[in-house]
């Protein structure tokens, strides 16, 4: 049920109503309907999560949106069935470097891109070096 109020209608309404169907079917433990309670309140910041903290009894009541989210995937990877493992996982991991990456400084992000470029353009000559030592570009 909360896939079609998710995927069919997007109205904000009907985005609360398929948070609510997910929220009671991850209660039950199925892995996607908690993997997609998460990723609804990701996506849609603007969306009370009252009702998934009450309903799943999160350890703690968190004050910062991004610590609810990645205490919501934590869970999911704590549910005994394996297909619940990798995108529970991966989407854990996401969030966990999204919180990190916000609380960033500027220069050290705008620090990390230059490098990030530096050294693709440092391999992309290093992969294209003949043997005599000269760089062949691509035509």
């Amino acid at each position: 049920m909360g896939d079609y109020y998710y995927n069919v209608n997007a109205t904000s309404e009907d985005l609360e109503k398929a948070l609510k169907y997910y929220t009671v079917a991850a209660k039950f433990g199925f892995p996607q309907a908690m993997f997609n309670v998460a990723t609804v309140l990701d996506k849609h910041r603007n969306i009370s999560s009252n009702i998934v903290e009450s309903t799943l009894q999160l350890a703690q009541k968190r004050e910062d949106h991004d610590d609810r989210i990645i205490s919501i995937y934590k869970k999911c990877t704590e549910l005994p069935t394996r297909e619940s493992l990798l995108p529970c996982h991966i989407a854990l991991v996401k969030a966990r470097l999204w919180k990190i990456w916000k609380m960033t400084p500027l220069s050290i992000k705008v620090f990390s891109v230059f490098i990030s470029v530096v050294m693709m353009v440092v391999i992309y000559f290093l992969t294209h070096q003949n043997t005599n030592g000269s760089i062949e570009f691509p035509a």
